[in-house]
């Protein structure tokens, strides 16, 4: 029985992913930097620590991560201020459901504590949530299972009673290490055949999350339950 649901943020309730992408190149012309879809596509869904750790690795020991994370997240802040946060359609209605019917729900999102809270405020969501687990409170980044189990224990949920949304291939594995079914909504890394074998299912945007907990909820008010096995 699902009794919680649990959202990654960046990608998956913003369109956040893109942005991203989009500053990292742009700050990667001005330092003369290749940035590749491989080390973009290699550090969604990490947290500051370990996104630093990959790009160190990738780009050399004489890479200046800290000028680069500052000039991003610059880019980022400036795009926020002119064009507010981009919502992912179907968010809103998705969580207008969980609350009429009573579902725990928690951010757990590799970003900082501080971009959460902005994120939520900016876009008024702030209040759909019971709690928040972010990247700067988990030692262990995604693919690492810490951060979904922190979200089931904060909500006083069994694991395998959540279930988890998520855009990335690391929040994929994380949320299948920590025995969490986990449905992908695809953002900018499309499904492969383990990211298939590891979600319970791949559904195209969160608007076509909210009939799959519809008739979840149907099922489980009438007796029956549907298989959410990953």
């Amino acid at each position: 029985m699902i009794q919680a649901v649990i959202f990654d943020m960046d990608g998956l309730m913003f369109d956040t992913e893109a942005l991203s992408k989009k500053s990292w190149l742009v700050v990667g012309r001005e330092m003369k930097l290749p940035i590749t879809d491989e080390i973009l596509h290699r550090v969604i869904g990490m947290n500051a620590a370990r996104v630093e750790q990959e790009c160190m690795a990738y780009f050399g020991p004489d890479f200046d991560y800290h000028r680069f994370r500052a000039l991003a997240a610059d880019y980022m802040s400036r795009s926020f201020d002119e064009n507010g946060v981009p919502v992912k359609r179907g968010l809103r209605e998705l969580l207008a459901f969980l609350r009429k019917n009573r579902y725990k729900t928690a951010v757990a999102s590799s970003s900082s504590r501080a971009t959460v809270e902005h994120h939520l405020k900016a876009t008024g969501l702030e209040s759909y949530f019971d709690t928040l687990v972010c990247g700067d409170m988990v030692k262990q980044s995604k693919p690492a299972p810490d951060i979904f189990l922190k979200a089931a224990e904060a909500l006083g949920v069994k694991p395998q009673n959540c279930l988890v949304l998520e855009d990335s291939a690391n929040g994929i594995r994380a949320a299948h290490a920590a025995g969490i079914p986990v449905i992908m909504v695809p953002d900018l890394i499309e499904p492969t055949n383990e990211l298939r074998q590891l979600a319970w299912m791949v559904c195209e945007s969160l608007c076509d999350v909210l009939p799959v907990l519809e008739q979840q909820h149907t099922a489980e008010l009438s007796g029956g339950e549907e298989q959410t096995d990953g």
